[in-house]
């Protein structure tokens, strides 16, 4: 039975997370701010993978993704992020990553590298 759910953040792997009736959701394929129908397939984690069925209402970050393979071949999960969007979300795990090492001598470095990355290849997300 399909779900309704609002995607609260983007998860680790790509996948955006909703809470719903006591349970964790990942949905591929949505973003942020989103409102979604989706189908639960399996038990991922401490979570339940799902797949998209239909975006109810789209997230202002949302754009067409600039690749027409993109959903089907399984190399880029977030085409349709905006890269702005897309930009401070990577920064932002990195940032986490360094701040749990406590190595904010690199931090700086790193933050301006990921972004050069993400402006250097700016179609795979």
């Amino acid at each position: 039975m399909n779900v309704t759910l609002d995607i609260l953040e983007m998860g680790a792997r790509g996948d955006g997370v909703a809470d719903a009736e006591g349970e964790r959701y990942f949905v591929p394929f949505s973003l942020p701010g989103e409102t979604v129908e989706a189908e639960p397939i399996d038990k991922r984690g401490e979570g339940i993978a799902t797949r998209l069925i239909e975006v109810l209402a789209p997230s202002r970050h949302r754009e067409p993704p600039p690749c027409a393979h993109f959903t089907v071949c399984g190399g880029c999960a977030l085409q349709h992020w905006r890269r702005d969007a897309y930009s401070a979300w990577k920064t932002g795990l990195i940032d986490r990553a360094l701040k749990q090492r406590d190595d904010q001598p690199a931090l700086a470095e790193v933050k301006a590298a990921a972004r050069a990355l993400c402006e250097r290849f700016p179609i795979y997300r």
